[in-house]
């Protein structure tokens, strides 16, 4: 199973720092943010024989 998504998009950012009317008037008129991409992928992952792990014989923890 592959997944690939892909996607662009803006949101709409609203002050809500004051309180009363002024918090009112700032939540109804938001500005837009910048414009985002992004992508996602997802792929099953299958385990094979020759799929291995070696450990490095000159490097060593402390």
């Amino acid at each position: 199973m592959r997944q690939i998504t892909f996607g662009a998009g803006r949101q709409v950012m609203r002050n809500s720092d004051d309180i009363g009317q002024r918090l009112k008037d700032n939540l109804l008129n938001g500005e837009w943010s910048e414009w985002r991409v992004h992508s996602h992928m997802m792929a099953e992952a299958i385990p094979k024989q020759e799929n291995k792990v070696w450990l490095d014989v000159q490097k060593k923890d402390k």
